[in-house]
């Protein structure tokens, strides 16, 4: 990955681009690492003594990395607040590309010259495992840990503001015995179209451990089920629960409905904090749900790529998502009702899903019919891309050919007036089919025959309401699909 990191530390100091890390308040997990003296460290062995630990990701050869090594952030934080000062946080940098230590302390640039805080190495003895843990897809990544073992980034930020961040983030750390607490939960979310799995993850906040606990599933405040849990977590420690048999959502109606967890009885017991023993979410019945399938193929850094489905009605709920990869070739179904869609895909190297002389796709199926597909290296695809595509009747096509000589002005559309433009490649008919969000066909227009080369007609006069609108086009066998906006 290095060649491709010289490359995006000299985009990233001009700021183009958002980084793909940990999202704010996932679970640090812990790492044990010898600095560049051999000393051991562990993360858990600070955060269980309720100091929060501020992390910086670094290579070597990254210039925003050696300049904000030299603003001397951690160094002023470490020496004021650190174990040197009054001994209430801790702070490492961790060199994420597996340096040597040799060249950690190059003479053209010697990180530990005048470095207090630890520099962990990812070479031998250590692993670079922690790069993967704490996602780093670009350098500097700064993060904070909380006792809680929560994460957060906080940006280059200098010493007050790293001070701040904690004091935000890790403050209210109870210190009870007993503390069950819902950490976070993977199910139910977004639509539900058979029948629903619980999947929560449980913390013990208490400072005895937590061996036991009573899980309660409501739908809609009617419990509908009731999962014994048993294990044995230490302070601080977290457990991924799978509440099985599934849940029958047959008797439900299509729509939205609440789901919420509650934990009770820990240790057989009462909570002592049962505020943070509760959490809700909304999904969504499917109505008339159909099957589809979603092929990732990326380049070669499948861990760069990720994606959703959104409906295009407010308000856009994600019905399905994916990434990032461990391997580039992917495939997974999933269900949806037959209204309006847009697939977008990221790149959290902001560079598409290109790379080397290795071009990924995308391809989204309902049986045989392709609804989606483009390449990896499709123009516009950068950090992100977006396809729109309508489940029956408005079931669509695309081709990225066709696409390339295919544009449209002015979008938003005003006094519904619509200039296209576009390369005949043969001597065929033009189809334009409009639809609206709910899949919908509200206009279809025949241009008539073209001849090959280059034109632009204008579509006027088409009388629409003021919203979103897919604007499905055939030429000979292309078909093409493009997201309008009538103003």
């Amino acid at each position: 990955m290095k060649n491709k990191f010289i490359l995006f530390g000299l985009l990233v100091s001009l700021n183009f681009f958002a980084f793909a890390q940990l999202p704010n308040g996932s679970y640090a997990k812990n790492f044990s690492m010898e600095d560049i003296y051999g000393v051991n460290h562990t993360l858990y062995e600070h955060t269980d003594s309720l100091k929060p630990v501020a992390l910086d990701f670094f290579a070597t050869w990254c210039n925003p990395c050696w300049s904000y090594h030299n603003t001397h952030a951690f160094k002023t934080a470490y020496e004021t607040w650190g174990p040197p000062g009054t001994n209430e946080m801790m702070l490492f940098a961790i060199e994420g590309d597996e340096a040597s230590i040799a060249t950690i302390q190059s003479s053209l640039r010697d990180w530990s010259d005048g470095t207090p805080y630890p520099i962990l190495p990812t070479v031998s003895p250590n692993l670079s495992q922690v790069t993967s843990d704490y996602r780093i897809s670009a350098f500097p990544t700064v993060y904070v840990v909380c006792p809680n073992r929560k994460v957060y980034s906080v940006g280059r930020a200098n010493a007050n503001t790293i001070k701040s961040r904690m004091a935000q983030y890790c403050t209210g750390i109870p210190n009870e015995a007993v503390n069950a607490a819902v950490f976070s939960f993977d199910s139910p979310k977004n639509l539900i179209c058979q029948s629903l799995i619980p999947k929560i993850s449980i913390q013990n906040l208490g400072t005895s451990n937590l061996t036991s606990a009573k899980i309660i599933c409501k739908i809609d405040d009617v419990i509908v089920k009731e999962h014994p849990w048993t294990g044995n977590l230490s302070r601080f420690d977290v457990a991924n629960v799978i509440i099985t048999p599934a849940i029958n959502t047959s008797e439900l109606s299509p729509g939205s409905h609440e789901f919420k967890f509650e934990i009770v009885e820990p240790n057989g017991g009462v909570d002592a904090v049962p505020a943070d023993n509760i959490q809700t979410s909304t999904f969504k019945i499917a109505n008339d749900p159909v099957d589809i399938q979603v092929i990732i193929k990326t380049d070669n850094y499948p861990g760069e790529t990720t994606w959703e489905i959104k409906e295009q009605v407010s308000p856009n709920l994600t019905i399905a998502s994916g990434g990032p990869y461990s391997q580039q070739t992917n495939s997974n179904t999933f269900c949806a009702e037959q209204i309006c869609y847009d697939f977008i895909i990221y790149d959290s190297f902001g560079d598409g899903m290109a790379y080397n002389g290795v071009v990924g796709h995308v391809v989204v199926k309902r049986g045989d019919d392709t609804l989606v597909f483009f390449k990896g290296n499709v123009s516009g695809f950068g950090d992100s891309y977006t396809v729109p595509f309508c489940l029956s009747p408005a079931s669509i096509e695309n081709n990225d050919l066709f696409e390339q000589n295919f544009s449209f002005f002015p979008n938003p559309v005003t006094n519904n007036e619509l200039f296209i433009d576009f390369i005949a490649t043969s001597n065929d008919q033009l189809l334009i089919d409009l639809y609206d969000v709910t899949g919908k066909k509200v206009r279809s227009v025949n241009k008539g025959t073209f001849n090959q080369g280059n034109h632009q007609i204008n579509l006027n006069g088409l009388d629409l309401i003021k919203g979103v609108y897919i604007m499905k086009v055939h030429y000979d066998s292309f078909i093409t699909t493009r997201k309008l906006m009538i103003q």
